[in-house]
């Protein structure tokens, strides 16, 4: 009897040992798993900021990968449980840069693509990315963290597990997690009118960015369509918006691009020839009210603060009269318009800088800072009032809000229509070093039989240095 008990013992404690061993591993597993869930986690929130920190850096210009780099690791560098030697903390990720990786802000053909990502592209579970080859196609940046890849003591300890050492049992002492993420840097384009104009310095050898063969202050013919223009539907157009079409359509967001907000990169073009509409929508920036569509319109679109007309540039670059040299006949404006009035009346700041001369742009923002509105030497006769060559005072009763010296200003989207391959309508992205041009209209639209858009280049509308400009920073993957 005695016997049967102590085996009856012994057997129990021998279940008891193996309970108590399943329950310290089931106990050690969880806890550790639940530990390793918790990291994990932490590891990818690290490497998500990581990735957004490297994508802002992505500006295109010099140096935007190394600063991408330098963010992505800055923003690891924190104390906590991932590593066991915390300093170590993003010495094992890695930066991928990216031109392309089929988003909705990059263009949808691959042809397309290609023509600007020129590295070989790969596939990744099915889908085709192309790699950038330096910083100026650098869209996109892939962070990341692999604790398996280096001997570095760069690993996530086990506290729990190993106790199971103990009974004998072989248990790993460390784990190695991996986390990625992708990130990229595109941008919104905000209140532009419907217009677009093909980059001519493309076909330059080299080929050149619109914004860097451009200078402050020249001519841009941006619309010729009369007689033998040079214009054509093949390198100037008007865009399609909001699901509109026809220039016709377009005429009300040219007369107001506010009401287009905020769009991603992706415009349709509209060719074809300017109307009287878009024509007088055009000129309601400059007080002008005409039929169709704009009679008595000036609550919905007011004129600027200056209406005046200014002079064009006197010579064009060879071989392209779409395009002036900023040579402008100052003087000959100054002594027409302000020049009569008393010798304390001044001139704007560098007006006799040979270096860096008055722009048109320069002088109407001076005339409307100083409240020196341009009026018509009155030796020189009498004028018709309601001329843009007369003075540039619009009807005080047009203008009930105040001042919209902004009115004349408009961001004008550049495409490099060659390497997108857009011939009459077509739907495309602004991508790489495209974007939109801001153009000051120096004088009103004019019509038939010219039917001319004229305007000065004031700069490239750049992120940070325009409004209408957003950056665009999100997680991809």
């Amino acid at each position: 009897m005695h016997s049967q008990r102590r085996s009856q013992t012994g057997a129990y404690l021998i279940v008891a040992s193996v309970v108590m061993v399943v329950l310290v591993g089931i106990g050690a597993l969880a806890l550790d798993v639940g530990r390793l869930f918790v990291l994990r986690s932490q590891m990818q929130n690290g490497v998500d900021s990581a990735a957004l920190s490297a994508a802002a850096e992505l500006s295109r210009s010099g140096g935007a990968q190394a600063r991408a780099d330098t963010a992505a690791r800055n923003a690891l560098d924190y104390a906590s449980g991932i590593s066991e030697v915390s300093e170590l903390l993003g010495a094992n990720i890695s930066l991928e840069f990216f031109c392309a990786i089929g988003s909705a802000a990059d263009p949808s053909d691959p042809v397309v693509t290609g023509n600007y990502c020129t590295a070989t592209p790969v596939v990744e579970n099915g889908i085709t990315r192309w790699p950038a080859v330096g910083d100026a196609d650098s869209h996109y940046v892939r962070v990341t963290m692999d604790q398996s890849v280096t001997s570095d003591a760069y690993s996530i300890p086990l506290f729990f597990l190993p106790v199971l050492n103990l009974f004998g049992m072989s248990t790993d002492t460390q784990s190695f997690l991996q986390a990625r993420a992708m990130a990229g840097r595109n941008y919104f384009y905000c209140e532009y009118p419907p217009m677009m104009l093909c980059n001519p310095f493309e076909d330059n050898s080299p080929p050149q960015n619109f914004q860097d063969a451009m200078n402050e202050g020249e001519t841009i013919i941006l619309a010729d369509q009369g007689p033998s223009s040079s214009w054509t539907p093949g390198n100037f157009a008007f865009l399609a918006l909001l699901g509109t079409t026809g220039a016709e359509a377009a005429a009300d967001y040219l007369a107001d691009e506010g009401v287009v907000g905020c769009t991603p990169p992706i415009i349709t073009t509209e060719p074809g020839q300017m109307t009287q509409r878009t024509e007088n929508a055009i000129d309601t920036r400059f007080d002008l009210y005409s039929n169709p569509g704009f009679a008595g319109a000036w609550n919905s679109y007011p004129p600027a603060s200056n209406v005046i007309d200014y002079p064009r540039d006197l010579t064009y670059r060879a071989g392209d009269p779409r395009f002036g040299n900023g040579d402008w006949d100052r003087d000959l404006y100054w002594n027409t318009y302000h020049g009569w009035r008393s010798p304390g009346y001044g001139k704007p700041p560098d007006y006799n800088d040979l270096i860096d001369p008055t722009t048109r742009y320069e002088m109407y923002q001076w005339e409307i800072d100083n409240s020196h509105p341009p009026v018509r030497d009155p030796g020189l006769g009498s004028c018709d009032t309601t001329s843009t060559r007369c003075d540039g005072i619009p009807d005080p009763t047009h203008n009930p809000s105040g001042q919209t010296p902004e009115r004349r200003v408009f961001n004008v989207a550049v495409a490099n229509c060659v390497a997108q391959g857009i011939s009459g309508r077509q739907t495309f992205t602004i991508f790489g070093q495209e974007g939109f041009a801001k153009i000051f209209l120096t004088e009103q639209a004019l019509g038939p039989p010219n039917r001319e858009i004229i305007g000065e280049y004031i700069e490239w509308a750049a992120p940070g240095g325009d409004s209408n400009v957003h950056v665009d920073v999100q997680l991809y993957e």
